[in-house]
């Protein structure tokens, strides 16, 4: 590059390079198309920018080494996300702001402010939800602030439009605190914005479609009247779709087409559950507010009922069976039980294994988090040379554990004891799996191995608390145990979430009338009575119920 070349000419050719390197597919930040910047044009607006602050910082030219500093922020935007880009744009716009006076200079000082919070915004949604990511956060809404005061100081309505849309996007990130008015915030935030979005939407085409696409998903992540929710999410992503040109912005349309369908689909079919990513935020979230108030046992309480309900969704497991494993496994490292923490990381590596051989780059990513999580507690275990061999077991262990599961199920009801085996097996390659230990529990029973039945099934429940088969066969062993008041308990959880289920009514009134509530007995009985056509069991019952009435039976 020309030494002689004035800081005047390296900054319009900066300039010149990064209009030519992008299009109007970019709103924002938020990047639903997969443009095609040129990397080659990029490197040498960067260069143009950076050749132009240098000659301008010797020429004591402080607002224009600022623009220069702002238009290198800005490459460094339009580069693939990353820590290394992310890093760079934020250092770029913080050297422009320490040259800037906000008075005179207060639409390049606003560019600066937008600028510095786009450059923290993008790490966000790719780290997990913890104290990391909500102190970078609030340094976020801190320069938003800034850039919010001095946009409402000026008539300009585009650049209180900007604000607005970018605080919206950072607030909707947000966990601390109470998570639903957050997104109210953000989404009142993002309303402000809309009307001067739509008016300029010639100029930045995506801004306005982006934004609608946004509040739908922060209202579909609201927690409450969730009929209404999910009906102003519909709104918003129909508003943005008929907003969105699919010439100019296919994947946008695209996306929000989907959205629309999604959402008319959870519609018609009353389905008002939170969606799962959302729900281990606010899991999440709950584990960083227990920390934050050195609460470590509702801490460890709130990552095992993350596990719980990881485990009651359709499909288990699933990713965020492996994210709670991590979860527990960090909090037991905090605690210092390192054995356990192990144990847990590597449940999480079996389950995320299994996730990223037919996921993309975000469960790849949280395998290699799990990997890295286990390798730690595995050195302060002093095992490390075992490392890879532990990890490459994971890997493959979700399958092999399956298989092994498959056959002990095959061989249960002829041969207990050989069933057993291989659930042991299965156990040794995924120790948590409520599945196998269930199976297990009842391959003791049938070798009646009580105790290591009861204690199966206990696992199981602590994971799966409301799991019918293994509520109700714990409640045999309690019961066969003399531990009726116990057995009561499973029976009544049982007959809570499955009223139609007559033999827990049988089981539970024997129990109660070994306890002495012949009324409850007596109300059980005929329960069981009204499901009962055969002649000599209804007369059995009968009499039954007229000793528990007192009545002698008939």
């Amino acid at each position: 590059m020309n030494t002689q070349t004035s800081a005047d000419e390296h900054l319009h050719a900066g300039q010149d390079a990064l209009r030519r390197a992008v299009s109007a597919h970019d709103a924002a930040g938020l990047r639903f198309e997969d443009v095609p910047y040129d990397p080659a044009l990029l490197l040498l607006a960067r260069e143009h920018f950076e050749a132009a602050s240098s000659l301008f910082d010797t020429e004591g030219r402080a607002t224009d080494e600022a623009r220069a500093r702002l238009g290198a922020a800005e490459v460094w935007l339009k580069m693939a996300p990353s820590a290394e880009t992310s890093t760079a744009a934020e250092a770029s716009s913080r050297a422009a702001l320490a040259l800037l006076d906000t008075v005179t200079d207060w639409a390049m000082s606003i560019d600066a402010y937008l600028l510095l919070a786009e450059a923290m915004a993008p790490p966000l949604e790719h780290l997990a939800d913890g104290a990391e990511k909500e102190g970078r956060i609030d340094q976020a809404l801190g320069v938003l602030r800034a850039a919010e005061y001095l946009a409402s100081q000026e008539p300009d309505a585009f650049a209180r439009a900007r604000v607005s849309a970018l605080l919206s996007r950072v607030l909707g990130e947000r966990f601390r605190g109470d998570r639903d008015s957050n997104l109210l915030d953000a989404i009142r935030a993002g309303q402000r914005a809309l009307p001067a979005l739509r008016e300029r939407q010639r100029e930045s085409p995506l801004s306005y479609p982006a934004l609608l696409a946004h509040l739908g998903n922060c209202f579909m992540k609201l927690d409450g009247p969730r009929e209404r929710w999910l009906a102003e999410g519909l709104a918003a992503y129909r508003d943005g779709l008929a907003a969105a040109d699919p010439r100019l912005a296919p994947r946008l349309h695209h996306h929000l087409g989907a959205h629309v369908t999604m959402a008319e689909s959870l519609i018609a079919a009353h389905d008002e559950s939170l969606p799962e990513k959302e729900m281990m935020g606010r899991f999440g979230a709950r584990v960083q507010a227990a920390l934050d108030t050195g609460d470590i046992d509702a801490a460890e309480e709130a990552a095992l009922e993350t596990l719980r309900w990881a485990w009651s969704l359709r499909q288990a497991p699933n990713i965020w069976v492996g994210e709670a494993h991590k979860l527990l496994g960090s909090l037991l490292l905090h605690h210092g039980d390192v054995g356990g923490a192990q144990n847990h990381f590597y449940c999480a590596t079996v389950v995320l294994s299994a996730a990223a051989e037919t996921g993309g780059p975000r469960e790849a990513a949280l395998l290699g988090g799990a990997e890295q999580l286990l390798a730690s507690a595995m050195d302060r275990l002093g095992q490390s040379a075992l490392t890879a061999q532990l990890t490459a077991q994971a890997r493959r262990a979700l399958a092999a554990a399956r298989s092994s599961l498959e056959e002990g199920m095959q061989l249960l009801a002829r041969d207990p004891a050989a069933a057993h085996a291989h659930f042991d097996r299965a156990l040794s390659l995924y120790p948590r799996d409520p599945l196998a230990l269930f199976y297990r529990g009842a391959a003791a029973m049938g070798q009646s191995a009580f105790g290591a039945a009861l204690r199966d099934f206990d696992a199981v429940l602590h994971l799966q608390p409301l799991n019918v088969a293994a509520l109700y066969n714990r409640a045999l062993l309690r019961a066969q145990r003399g531990d009726d008041e116990g057995a009561v308990a499973d029976l009544d959880n049982l007959i809570t979430r499955s009223p139609g289920m007559t033999v827990a009514y049988w089981q539970r009134a024997a129990c109660l009338e070994r306890l002495g509530r012949a009324q409850g007995a007596a109300a059980d009985l005929e329960r069981v009575l009204g499901e009962v056509s055969d002649a000599q069991e209804r007369a059995a019952i009968e009499a039954r119920l007229g000793r528990l009435r007192g009545g002698g039976g008939r």
